[in-house]
């Protein structure tokens, strides 16, 4: 997955030449006019997204985001799946949802699946899921998800499992992560000139590891 920077000067020693290195990188499987990324900074009626933290549980925003997906669900066909950053925003999401009646006008347009917390569910939810979408096709069905959780990494949404998929707000790692407290400790040390790096040069790989998330995000939507 590119780029490569950020890996080959984590993970290669200056002993290894870079002439040494070959790397392999595959086209996407989907051709590229089969694939349309947007990113909505406003609702259909002009309601502002701003999915940070202080601004995420705003009554009109979710409202927004309802109209939105229920806009969304009556033009696409078969399936959507609709990814939130954490199981709490997506609880909070849906709960909302469900008193202000959204939940009710966007399962009118496709029936609702979310996705369980318990393991031992995740293939039932996941049969039930293709199974309405092969029935009541173009009628179809949503998909709540939640990024790094069960269905976000090795679950293939094929053809008419995942004709739009919508990414709420961005992911951002949990911040007391050990991995990620590492990778930032490595980035410091190589800023401050220890690696033999300039600090300009760890600051671009931060910049280019952000924008390669970007343009992945927005191929996924």
């Amino acid at each position: 997955m590119q780029p490569f920077s950020d890996f080959t000067s984590q993970l290669v020693t200056s002993k290894i030449s870079p002439e040494r290195l070959r790397f392999l990188s595959c086209d996407h499987v989907i051709p590229d006019e089969n694939l349309l990324g947007l990113i909505a900074d406003l609702g259909p009626s002009g309601q502002e997204f701003e999915f940070n933290y202080d601004q995420r549980k705003n009554a009109k925003m979710i409202n927004e985001l309802g109209l939105m997906v229920t806009n969304l669900c009556s033009v696409v066909p078969d399936g959507v799946v609709i990814f939130f950053p954490s199981y709490a925003y997506e609880e909070v999401v849906m709960e909302h949802w469900r008193q202000s009646g959204a939940l009710e006008r966007i399962g009118a347009k496709k029936k609702v699946f979310r996705e369980p917390r318990n393991t031992s569910s995740i293939d039932e939810t996941l049969q039930n899921y293709a199974q309405h979408i092969q029935k009541s096709s173009p009628g179809g069905a949503l998909l709540s998800a939640v990024v790094g959780g069960k269905m976000s990494e090795g679950i293939n949404f094929k053809d008419e499992l995942g004709r739009c998929v919508i990414m709420v707000g961005l992911p951002f790692p949990n911040a007391h992560d050990p991995v990620l407290l590492e990778k930032m400790a490595f980035v410091n040390h190589k800023a401050n000139g220890d690696g033999g790096v300039k600090k300009n040069e760890a600051a671009t790989e931060c910049v280019v590891e952000f924008l390669h998330f970007l343009r992945f995000a927005l191929l996924a939507s």
